[in-house]
């Protein structure tokens, strides 16, 4: 069986495997001491107190809320100036949960990329010789890949959750992560089917990682990216990743801080379903392609 020669082979390369995991907790520790704690927002008790007396009823009409904006800058700059500050906070907040993600991501998509190239004169072989097929190695590919990668994100975000002191449910996060690995092994190893050598793998790799990461939300919210790049973020499987974390982490928070994320990243709840089945639909549309590409680079040498 494919899957237990390739579990056979991960086993005997002990100290590959256990590099992963420690790249794995080393960028997860480093990501979570950066962002220490980030989950606490201690301002948040003085803003509430600062500005309930300005979410009156009487201040909801539409025009009364400019008024209430005016009177604010005027007479509790204290109040404004806290209320800024929560917000900065709450931007650290939503990028140490794209870290957490992009940990995942990366994680499993940097060994899985070079796993092809490096294998092939072995595929080629065997595949001539009609031992298997494309569908039978890229399955099996993926049963040692996505376990593995499911066992990786449960150490980022045992590490994450912890020291961040994130908020959202550990399960749900962590399922995430999971759907967020199997669709990363899946665009990775697509990735090294289009490929002949590691080298150009390694070449090819960022074209994965800076993407992902500009449309996320990182250095700038996804809005503030003009409209003739924007359109990039519809592919990027990571941003739908994101959105779903973030969904699971602010969910039980402070109403405020809810509109106020959601509004910022453009995030939506509702949507999560649709998140969710847009990641399941890349997963599935990028081992189709990969197994079609590696049916058609086997019956070439080069």
């Amino acid at each position: 069986c494919l899957a237990e020669r390739e579990w056979r082979s991960l086993r005997r390369d002990s100290s590959s495997l256990k590099l992963r995991f420690i790249i794995t907790a080393f960028l997860a520790l480093l990501f979570s001491l950066v962002f220490a704690r980030v989950g606490e927002h201690q301002v948040l008790a003085e803003v509430q107190r600062r500005v309930a007396p300005w979410r009156s009823p009487i201040w909801r009409g539409p025009r009364l809320r400019v008024l209430r904006r005016w009177a604010m800058r005027n007479f509790a700059p204290e109040a404004v100036a806290l209320r800024q500050q929560l917000r900065t906070e709450l931007e650290y907040h939503y990028k140490a949960v794209v870290q957490v993600g992009f940990v995942a991501m990366f994680s499993a998509c940097q060994p899985t990329i070079l796993s092809f190239p490096l294998e092939r004169p072995v595929f080629l072989r065997e595949f001539s010789s009609n031992m298997y097929g494309a569908l039978a190695y890229f399955v099996s590919k993926m049963l040692v890949e996505v376990p593995l990668g499911a066992c990786q994100a449960l150490l980022d975000l045992v590490i994450a959750h912890h020291l961040m002191k994130l908020q959202g449910d550990f399960f749900e996060m962590w399922l995430t992560e999971c759907l967020l690995n199997t669709c990363s092994v899946a665009f990775s190893l697509l990735i090294g089917c289009l490929v002949r050598f590691p080298r150009e793998s390694g070449a090819i790799g960022p074209l994965v990682f800076v993407p992902q990461l500009m449309m996320s939300g990182t250095f700038i919210p996804v809005q503030a990216i003009p409209a003739y790049l924007r359109w990039m973020q519809y592919f990027c499987f990571l941003q739908y990743a994101v959105k779903m974390l973030a969904v699971v982490e602010f969910r039980k928070t402070d109403p405020m801080l809810r509109r106020l994320i959601f509004r910022t990243m453009e995030v939506d709840p509702e949507l999560a379903n649709f998140y969710m089945g847009i990641l399941a639909l890349m997963c599935c549309s990028f081992s189709c392609v990969a197994v079609m590409l590696l049916h058609r680079k086997a019956r070439s040498i080069y």
